[in-house]
């Protein structure tokens, strides 16, 4: 028996079970939802990144997120091109 057909028989004999069925219209509606996330959190990212071009404190960034401005530091930091430190 080839690998082609062990794996044919093995999904052929698969016992199913109660686990196996989902809701497909719960399915839909997560999917939809995870796209919606997808494209939520990469207008945050733009605004942040465009947000720290104004000088605006990862402090405020983090507050108006509802998180510190640590966490919005880490999370979206490399996102933002250092500026050059001023020379004395």
């Amino acid at each position: 028996m080839d690998l082609g057909d062990y794996y044919a028989k093995q999904f052929e004999d698969y016992p199913t079970s109660e686990y196996d069925a989902i809701n497909l219209e719960i399915f839909k509606a997560l999917w939809a939802v995870g796209q919606q996330r997808t494209e939520l959190e990469n207008s945050v990212a733009e605004l942040v990144v465009k947000a720290r071009a104004e000088n605006m404190s990862w402090k405020l960034i983090g507050q108006i997120l509802g998180t510190s401005g640590e966490a919005a530091r880490q999370r979206y930091g490399a996102l933002v091109k250092k500026k050059p430190k001023k020379s004395a």
